[in-house]
């Protein structure tokens, strides 16, 4: 006789067993939800547990950091479990909204109709969470508790999260995310201060990247793995699979009994095997355990790469450069580590072979604007930035007889929040120099000192409004018309394919600069150029898309004025013909993963 429950029997039993677990959580008695998962998800027809996943477990604690960091290599569950932790926090929380962000329409398409939609229509509860009155799209699920995913993308700009409420955020592929993005994804959860809750997971590139940032803000834990077969003063030797400790000694040889039994991970002192799926976490800064837990999850601390032979074979082959493998893609990709391999786009040597115009003074800089045949000042305001490293920044550019570029002049200053005071500075250099035009930062305050300057008597004829977008295919800038809801003409420009063309033309010699300072440390100007990076997003077919950003604790602010104000020469004249070379283009395919125009 056929004795097995019903659906509705086995949901009724673990809809009763929810009620228990959360209850016991509430008192303390458990802190754990990882018991949970078998009953209420299923992977392939089978029931969900963390057997293979013995470093995830720690994510599924009850008491919740504020905001979550994994820095993962590919291939190791992560968007498996970030699925199973969303959808136990919506099913268990009523009125519970937690966002999903991507840099790409097709990665967050990906992960809501692979992992999302699964683990709902699978699970043996779901009669209890979904029914035909709940929406099921590909990026906006509610549940019968009132609770609700929702999934979106901003690769391009943040435009489609502005106006959100959620009292969590997940951002996955965070390494493609701009870094100046995050703050602004991040105000989702500010409505929310009893939850607001974040996960960010990703796999890093180079030491400047968004997911290493976030990682260098974190608690920093790694997984420690200990050796049973030798002891470190009189203790099990610990082995820390982190690219500062033992990361690379770790990694045994290949050979055809590799199991969970003789793993392929191997002790740094004694090289006998070691089993990861005994390690546990320690937090460098446990003082950050509460505020911003961060976790580095390498292959080779996975069951299904440490314990099967092909799967270590082909991490070993990885690491000797097969299968197209370069050193820094074994690092982020297999290892989970940050790494820089020529990342800068110009370098101290470029510089210095276009620095050599003289001092950087006023009196010198104002007798070569007689030489010119066009000058801007190009004005790129300061805010101060998260670690005081954004400043006010002037740079005087001249368009030379034949059709060169030059710098004969820059400045700091450091009074960022002193909105008069700054207005008043530009206000004298601009009467100082009589340039043709003042190109100015329109993003963030830009309106209100440009108004400040108009108000002081700069014609609004010479000023030249610009803000940065991210635009890929068509003009890298063009002009805005002037409408009922934004009474100002203003100009939209590619940042990353500006600085792009910037950048080829110091390294073609085709834009010069006063005399190098970079000896000069902190009040250093020219150096800022060197903060300058190149980071890509891959599309299908090996296309890679490009991205500038600015180093970690570096200054770009005196490269932003320069920019600026070859925008402006550029426009009113004509742009080099290296613009076409620039940034690539994308066909329509590689567009729409995107900004998909139907979504």
């Amino acid at each position: 006789m056929n004795t097995k429950p019903k659906l509705s029997e086995i949901s009724i039993a673990s809809l009763g067993f929810i009620n228990k677990y959360k209850q016991l959580a509430q008192s303390g008695k458990i802190t754990t939800a990882a018991p949970l998962l078998p009953l209420l998800f299923n992977i392939r027809g089978k029931p969900m547990t963390l057997d293979n996943h013995p470093p995830f477990e720690e994510f599924f604690k009850v008491n919740i950091p504020t905001r979550t960091t994994f820095k993962t290599a590919r291939q190791v569950g992560k968007s498996t479990v970030l699925s199973i932790k969303s959808l136990l926090l919506t099913i268990t929380q009523p009125y519970f909204t937690l966002l999903h962000v991507t840099p790409l329409f097709e990665q967050i398409r990906r992960f809501s109709t692979n992992y999302i939609s699964p683990r709902i229509y699978e699970s043996p509860i779901r009669d209890f969470l979904v029914s035909t009155k709940t929406k099921d799209s590909v990026l906006h699920k509610t549940f019968l508790n009132k609770s609700q995913l929702l999934f979106s993308y901003c690769y391009l700009n943040c435009d489609r999260v502005l106006g959100i409420s959620a009292q969590g955020l997940a951002c996955d592929e965070v390494q493609d995310l701009d870094s100046d993005h995050i703050p602004i994804i991040r105000e989702v959860t500010s409505y929310f201060p009893e939850w607001g809750i974040e996960f960010f997971t990703g796999t890093p590139r180079t030491w400047d990247n968004t997911i290493h940032t976030l990682w260098e803000d974190s608690s920093q834990a790694e997984w420690f793995i200990p050796c049973q077969h030798c002891t470190t003063n009189g203790y099990p030797t610990w082995n820390i699979p982190s690219i500062e400790h033992h990361l690379n000694d770790i990694i045994g040889p290949w050979h055809p009994y590799i199991s969970e039994e003789y793993p392929g991970t191997i002790c740094h002192k004694c090289k006998q095997p070691i089993s990861p799926r005994l390690g546990r976490w320690v937090h460098r800064f446990s003082e950050k355990i509460k505020s911003h837990s961060g976790f580095h999850i390498p292959q080779l601390i996975m069951p299904f790469h440490y314990a099967y032979p092909h799967k270590w074979l082909e991490l070993l082959e990885k690491r000797r450069g097969m299968h197209n493998t370069t050193t820094a893609s074994f690092y982020n990709e297999v290892l989970g580590e940050s790494y820089d391999e020529s990342t800068k786009l110009v370098s101290e040597y470029d510089m210095l072979q276009v620095s050599n115009l003289g001092p950087c003074t006023t009196e010198i800089a104002l007798e070569k604007t007689k030489e010119y045949r066009m000058t801007a000042l190009g004005a790129d305001w300061g805010g101060g930035g998260q670690q005081g490293v954004s400043y006010t920044a002037l740079a005087l550019v001249g368009l030379t007889n034949d059709n060169k570029l030059e710098v004969p002049w820059a400045i700091r200053l450091y009074t960022p929040h002193d909105h008069l005071r700054e207005a008043g500075d530009v206000m004298s250099l601009w009467k100082y120099f009589r340039p043709d035009v003042l190109a100015h930062d329109y993003n963030g305050a830009g309106s209100l000192r440009e108004t400040l300057l108009v108000q002081g008597g700069l014609p609004l004829s010479h000023i030249m409004p610009i803000a940065y977008i991210r635009s890929p295919v068509g003009a890298v800038c063009r002009r805005i018309e002037e409408t009922a809801t934004h009474p100002r003409e203003h100009y939209l420009a590619d940042k990353t394919r500006t600085l792009l063309l910037l950048c080829a033309l110091i390294r073609l010699g085709g834009l010069r600069f006063f005399d190098y300072d970079g000896k000069q440390g902190k009040d250093s100007l020219l150096t800022d150029f060197l903060a300058l990076t190149e980071d890509k997003v891959r599309f299908g077919g090996g296309h890679e898309l490009y991205r500038v950003s600015r180093a970690k604790n570096k200054s770009d602010d005196i490269a932003m004025a320069v920019n600026l104000a070859c925008i402006a020469i550029w426009q009113h004249t004509q742009w080099p013909k290296l613009i076409k070379t620039v940034g690539g283009k994308l066909n329509k395919q590689q567009m729409a993963e995107l900004d998909p125009q139907e979504w």
